[in-house]
């Protein structure tokens, strides 16, 4: 999920507008934080 679609969930349900940059504050807040992983090939296994 987005930060653009989190923040249209509660307009959605209850006509109460959210923006994405107060929600990532308060996730961050809360230590919510995104990492992307780093990309690393298919073992031998999946090969089969």
């Amino acid at each position: 999920m987005t930060m653009p679609e989190l923040a249209g969930a509660p307009t959605d349900a209850t006509d109460v507008q959210a923006y994405s940059d107060a929600i990532g504050r308060f996730l961050r807040k809360l230590d919510f934080t995104y990492k992307k992983r780093r990309w690393s090939p298919p073992s031998g296994a999946a090969n089969g």
